[in-house]
């Protein structure tokens, strides 16, 4: 497995300006990690693809992969014009990313409005993805998208919507964690729910930034974790993603040389 780091882990640091993509590809190649994961925010506001796609030319020349753009993508927008942009959005990143040789983009559902109808929500997100997915497949791109939603906050939920569109342009994300922080729940709910998107996964999150004294993961049982990536035979990135704090520098390092000791070899 390739143990990646995402950019959403320095994201103070890139908003203070301590951080740009130069030094976070130095960075990355520092600590050990096999690749980057692209957030647009970070980007270059006046032409993020071109700039994307000189991130993506940096990373090759120091033999880091770049496992996934991050799109920030709401399909669940409440008008018609507001899911017309968010699909334009889209079809670009599917073709940026498809020029800078980087097959996958972290995709989401979108957001649940305050009095919104949430079975109108969850259709608008699947009619958007049947719409934008064959324009994925045309590019080769993957589609993978991540259990981080108030739409759809479970795994039958992000299932239901891979099933119907039924393209292997759409696949999954899984992200433990993120299952704890969509109010689905705690303890053996977390691996429970990860396990049902493990047979769809093309991409895979994990959360640092807490860490027991030997140096593991303080909130989830890194065997288990391991287990589930192994029962599904995936061997993708393993996106890392540093949740909070003070310190991403170390925590992000600390994460690295956990992902390596957990999954160099499984």
């Amino acid at each position: 497995m390739l143990i990646t780091i995402s950019a959403w882990s320095y994201r103070d640091m890139f908003a203070s300006g301590t951080m740009d993509h130069d030094r976070f590809l130095a960075e990355a190649k520092r600590i050990g990690a096999d690749g980057i994961e692209v957030f647009p925010g970070h980007l270059r506001q006046g032409d993020p693809m071109r700039h994307a796609q000189e991130v993506a030319d940096k990373a090759e020349d120091l033999g880091l992969a770049v496992a996934t753009f991050i799109t920030r993508n709401d399909f669940a927008r409440p008008t018609a014009a507001e899911r017309a942009q968010e699909l334009e959005r889209m079809r670009q990143w599917i073709v940026t990313a498809a020029a800078a040789g980087v097959r996958r983009l972290n995709t989401f559902t979108g957001s649940h409005t305050d009095g919104g109808n949430p079975l109108a929500e969850y259709h608008r997100v699947l009619d958007a993805y049947g719409e934008v997915t064959p324009f994925a497949e045309e590019n080769g791109v993957v589609l993978c998208l991540e259990n981080m939603s108030s739409v759809c906050p479970d795994a039958d939920g992000i299932l239901s919507i891979i099933r119907a569109v039924d393209s292997p342009s759409l696949r999954a994300n899984p992200d433990p964690t993120n299952f704890r922080y969509c109010g689905v729940g705690d303890g053996e709910t977390v691996y429970s729910e990860t396990r049902k998107l493990m047979p769809y996964a093309a991409s895979f999150h994990l959360h640092v930034g807490e860490f027991t004294p030997d140096g593991g993961n303080a909130f989830l049982d890194m065997a288990r974790i391991r287990a589930l990536l192994s029962e599904a035979s995936y061997d993708g990135h393993v996106v890392l993603e540093y949740g909070g704090g003070t310190d991403p520098l170390g925590a992000c390092e600390k994460g690295v040389a956990m992902a390596r000791k957990w999954f160099a070899s499984a």
